[in-house]
């Protein structure tokens, strides 16, 4: 099968738990809590399954937008820099900035 067999439409894995980011979590190794654990992104796996690999440097991006979605038409690769430039907020070591804070104070949707 390949990925030109899948429909248009995101494909979704419900029963696979998410990251804290929103991303299904597929995990690999010992059925023992805490040990030997390797966890991956779903969309990760199933592009290397249908894909190919995945080099040092890139990260699997969705054209559709859609975190939970791995159907792999929709998956693409991209450089890991570019993909930080352009939503700083996925960053794992993005800060919000004293403008930020100070609109987030002001906005009437703050409590």
């Amino acid at each position: 099968m390949s990925a030109r067999d899948f429909t248009s439409e995101c494909i979704f894995c419900a029963h696979l738990p998410s990251s804290p980011s929103g991303y299904p979590i597929i995990t690999f190794g010992s059925h023992r809590p805490r040990q030997n654990r390797i966890g991956h992104t779903a969309s990760r796996v199933v592009y290397r399954l249908f894909l190919g690999e995945v080099p040092s440097g890139r990260v699997v991006s969705h054209r559709c937008g859609n975190k939970a979605c791995i159907n792999p038409s929709h998956l693409y690769l991209r450089d890991l820099s570019v993909a930080n430039a352009d939503n700083p907020e996925t960053h794992p070591h993005y800060r919000l900035t004293a403008k930020d804070r100070w609109y987030i104070r002001r906005s009437p949707l703050s409590l």
